[in-house]
């Protein structure tokens, strides 16, 4: 069973890099043409500045082809509410950029916008799918036969993980180093 399961999770990710090396050359280039490159702040580093116009919706690419390549190897009830919760979190960072780039808010979401979005997603990925019964309420230690039984907590705590590993990438997002 775990051996299907990595055929088929490096059959998607495959897929998901193919489409997103196809897409990549034309999609790109259509971004610059329409100028959805955001603006460099002038408080950072000067040498930043070499960066601005850069195309800011880029994700957009990633999106559709971790897509399409989930929708092809993926049946499973579970990993279809994942796509669905990846795609609501996309939508913020859409919106996010949407604002940068249309509307000419070089900040874009306020961060209590964007953390009040990213909470409602995540309790109601979380909610449905414990209320589905497709989750319990124990966390399996990774590696190990142990499991964390939580309770109440289990929900609080996994928003937390959904909300906290999100951010962290948004974080390092753009970072240079």
């Amino acid at each position: 069973l775990l051996k299907d399961l990595l055929i088929i999770a490096l059959i998607a990710l495959g897929i998901a890099f193919l489409i997103a090396a196809l897409l990549g050359p034309v999609l790109i280039p259509f971004l610059h043409k329409l100028k959805f490159g955001q603006e460099i702040r002038e408080e950072g580093p000067s040498w930043h500045q070499k960066k601005s116009g850069t195309p800011t919706m880029g994700g957009i690419l990633f999106i559709v082809a971790s897509c399409i390549a989930a929708l092809i190897c993926l049946r499973d009830v579970k990993m279809v509410c994942v796509l669905v919760c990846s795609l609501c979190f996309g939508v913020i960072g859409f919106i996010d950029d949407f604002i940068k780039v249309i509307l000419k808010r070089n900040l874009g979401l306020k961060s209590l916008q964007k953390l009040i979005l990213q909470i409602l997603v995540s309790v109601a990925f979380v909610v449905f799918l414990k209320q589905s019964g497709y989750i319990g309420d124990r966390w399996v230690l990774p590696f190990t036969d142990w499991t964390l039984p939580l309770g109440i907590f289990f929900i609080p705590i996994s928003v937390f993980v959904i909300v906290g590993f999100n951010n962290a990438v948004n974080l390092t997002d753009g970072l240079d180093g």
